[in-house]
């Protein structure tokens, strides 16, 4: 049974570089952070969680370019639709 909530979440060694990890922990102490709160935080700020909306925003976009590649995208009523109904909220 884990004694931490911590304890369930998924963990990775890491092998740093010579200097990485001293580097790392004057960072974290300068921050007031244990050296994995400083990595976390700097993954996050590298690799931030996707926002949907921006997203849903790229999906609809390449699904336009997809459809007004036909020459006929702007005159076919069925292609019309479709292009209208990507964008109705």
């Amino acid at each position: 049974m884990a004694k931490f909530p911590s304890e369930k979440l998924d963990q990775y060694m890491v092998r740093f570089p010579d200097g990485l990890r001293d580097r790392i922990k004057a960072a974290a102490e300068l921050n007031g952070r244990s050296m994995n709160s400083e990595i976390i935080t700097l993954l996050l700020e590298k690799f931030p969680e996707p926002d949907p909306e921006s997203e849903l925003f790229d999906l609809r976009m390449r699904e336009l370019r997809r459809l007004t590649s036909s020459k006929d995208a702007m005159t076919d009523p069925v292609l019309r639709k479709q292009i209208d109904d990507l964008f109705e909220l």
